[in-house]
């Protein structure tokens, strides 16, 4: 149960670091879409088609207002909004299940 518990831990650590990673990511996107970049540069690429992957789905249902694109605020706030729900949720019930299966390893042992 312990291994459950820690693996599931590890697991809530990597993707937060995944989500946080990403997220800054598509606020170097924002950012440099204001410069206009050069298109040849290697990295701008990676990271445009790194946030266009995401952000295309949602110009399907959120169109543009103006000069600002709500379908890429919207994928930034959905994307905190799995850091704070899904990466917390699974952080907190390792941790409460790794105390929970330690605690039954202490009195267990203190039986013996």
């Amino acid at each position: 149960m312990l291994f459950f518990c820690n693996t599931l831990t590890g697991v809530a650590a990597v993707l937060g670091s995944l989500l946080t990673l990403f997220y800054w990511i598509l606020i170097i996107y924002f950012v440099a879409s204001w410069f206009s970049p050069d298109p040849n540069n290697t990295i701008y690429r990676i990271i445009k088609d790194l946030s266009e992957a995401v952000i295309a789905p949602m110009r399907k249902y959120i169109k543009p207002m103006g000069m600002f694109d709500m379908a890429s605020l919207a994928t930034l706030f959905l994307l905190v909004l799995l850091q704070y729900s899904v990466v917390n949720t699974l952080q907190g019930y390792g941790q409460s299940c790794s105390f929970e299966a330690s605690k039954t390893t202490v009195s267990e042992s203190l039986d013996h």
